[in-house]
């Protein structure tokens, strides 16, 4: 029984912001990226979504966007953006990076299932909602 628990207990030990940031984005972050911010999506349905702030090189971007179709466009600050919500932890403002961001959006599928990144102007800061139910 103590083995089952242990085992069972692993599974929901919290990960780390970089274990976060190589599932979602297929590696490691590299020497020109920090993860200032994390909450991971434990149990899927019931934790709406994975939250990652972090910072990064334009090169390391270009390999993310590069990994999926996004789709691209800008959002300014005085807009009302409909893919946030009352939901997300309080440190996710991507509407502090400026007066606008680019906002990339990549649907996984037809279920409500999808990744947003929220990156600055500059594009070395990025926020990102990633949500699989």
């Amino acid at each position: 029984m103590y083995k089952s628990y242990i085992k069972i207990s692993d599974a929901f030990k919290p990960r780390t912001g970089a274990e976060i940031y190589a599932a979602l984005f297929d590696g490691k972050p590299d020497k020109c990226t920090v993860v200032l911010e994390k909450q991971d999506q434990i149990i899927p349905v019931i934790d709406v979504a994975i939250y990652l702030h972090f910072k990064t090189c334009e090169a390391e971007l270009n390999r993310i966007l590069k990994q999926q179709r996004y789709e691209m466009r800008v959002l300014v600050n005085k807009e009302k953006d409909t893919s946030t919500s009352t939901l997300e932890p309080n440190w996710f403002e991507p509407s502090k990076m400026g007066d606008s961001i680019y906002v990339y959006t990549y649907k996984k599928d037809d279920f409500g299932n999808y990744q947003t990144l929220f990156v600055s102007k500059k594009k070395h800061e990025v926020y990102c909602k990633d949500i699989w139910n």
